[in-house]
């Protein structure tokens, strides 16, 4: 007696394999491109982070805008704050502050604190002059901030920010870092409608009596966009 066979024939068989190839073939290409999909649109998202990771926060300059906040420079606590009456700013008014400069976050917070206490305690404010301080170590420092009106300019205080380049920058120019990073605070106060699009950009001497921010500074912001050629009443 012929024992029965659990198979079919070689040609029922054949159709059967046949099949069972293709249908692998089809998971191997499905794979496939799902695969290069995968790889397409993370290189796609790897390239946005680059360059986004580019720009930084401070916009189209490709420095980033690096804040450094009133509690982490070790601020004193103001004795009265004015706000801004009508915001956005529309001047900026660059200073410098004729102290020593700095490199560092601990050495720039320490320049920061001390001319918080000579404005405080010897010149007799409730804060800290300006909007801003801007490092040497390329980092931004909080003063009064956006939203606080400062005491720089007595004639445009009510409608600047007020930012000082820490050091003295009369025969010597600030550093590349320190320069960028006043531009990134200026496009970031634009793009957070801090500081008008149309702003008028002037020096410290253009808008009160005094030889800040110095030469050296003073003939690059005459270079820079929204610098303005005007004295006192006429800016």
């Amino acid at each position: 007696m012929i024992a029965a066979t659990s198979g079919g024939t070689p040609e029922e068989e054949q159709p059967l394999m046949a099949h069972r190839v293709v249908k692998r073939l089809t998971s191997i290409r499905v794979l496939v491109v799902t695969l290069l999909v995968i790889s397409t649109i993370g290189a796609a998202g790897i390239g946005l982070w680059m360059f986004i990771g580019t720009m930084g926060r401070g916009g189209t300059s490709g420095t980033p805008f690096r804040l450094v906040n009133r509690s982490t420079w070790g601020a004193r606590i103001p004795i009265h704050t004015t706000p801004l009456p009508h915001p956005p700013a529309t001047y900026a008014v660059i200073i410098h502050t004729a102290s020593d400069t700095c490199d560092t976050l601990a050495s720039c917070s320490a320049e920061v604190r001390e001319i918080q206490k000579l404005h405080m305690d010897h010149k007799n404010l409730d804060d800290i002059a300006f909007s801003f301080l801007v490092g040497g170590d390329g980092q931004t420092y909080e003063g009064r901030g956006w939203d606080v009106q400062g005491a720089f300019a007595r004639m445009v205080n009510n409608k600047s920010l007020g930012i000082a380049f820490i050091g003295n920058f009369d025969k010597t120019e600030p550093p590349k870092q320190q320069l960028e990073e006043a531009e990134a605070l200026l496009e970031v106060s634009v793009k957070s409608k801090k500081l008008s699009s149309d702003y008028i950009l002037v020096a410290h001497r253009q808008v009160s009596e005094t030889v800040s921010p110095g030469e050296a500074l003073f003939k690059i912001l005459k270079t820079w966009p929204h610098w303005k050629d005007c004295y006192m009443e006429s800016c």
